[in-house]
C-alpha cells in the first residue's frame, strides 16, 4: 500500500494499492495501525533496501509514499502491551524478501509479464525458505499487544 502524497505521481499500474489521508481507497480504507517507511524505527539499512526495491516500480519517494506496519509483526517485531515497538527479534532477511515479493506482485499486469513470472518465483522461494508463501494480509494485519 501506498500513501497518497500531494504533488507526488504513482505509476497507472500501481493506483490500486494507493491510500488517501481521507481514508479513500478503491478497495478498502487505510488501516489505521500503518505508517511510512520513513516514519518506522526500522534499521537504515533496510529502509534503504525497501527504497531501491520501490523505486524499481517507479514509486518515486518510498519513505513518504510507502505504507508499512511498524512492528513488523509477520516477521518477528512485538507490540509490547505498553505500545512500545520491539524489534530485537525481527528476521529483517525475511521481511525484505517479502517486499521484494509484493513489489513484483503488484506490478504485475498479467500471468505472462516478467513481474508475475519473478513473483511467482519469488514465491515458490518463499515456501521453501520459509515453510510458507508470502500473504499481504498477514504483513499488514494490526499486531496484537503482548
Amino acid at each position: 500500500m501506498f500513501l497518497h502524497v500531494e504533488g507526488i505521481d504513482v505509476p497507472q499500474k500501481l493506483l490500486f494499492h494507493v491510500c488517501f489521508n481521507d481514508g479513500r481507497r478503491i478497495f478498502y480504507n487505510l488501516p489505521d495501525n500503518l505508517i511510512t517507511l520513513g516514519e518506522t524505527k526500522w534499521p537504515d539499512h533496510v529502509k534503504g533496501e525497501i527504497v531501491k526495491i520501490f523505486k524499481e516500480i517507479g514509486i518515486r519517494e518510498p519513505l513518504r509514499q510507502k505504507l508499512v506496519e511498524p512492528y513488523a509483526g509477520a516477521f518477528g517485531g512485538i507490540k509490547e502491551s505498553s505500545g512500545a515497538c520491539n524489534l530485537d527479534r525481527v528476521n529483517w532477511g525475511h521481511l525484505l524478501d517479502y517486499f521484494r515479493w509484493e513489489a513484483q506482485a503488484i506490478s504485475s499486469q498479467d500471468d505472462n509479464d516478467e513481474s508475475f513470472i519473478r513473483a511467482k518465483e519469488l514465491q515458490d522461494q518463499a515456501c521453501k525458505k520459509y515453510g510458507s508463501k508470502f500473504f499481504h494480509y498477514v504483513t499488514y494485519a494490526s499486531p496484537v499487544p503482548l
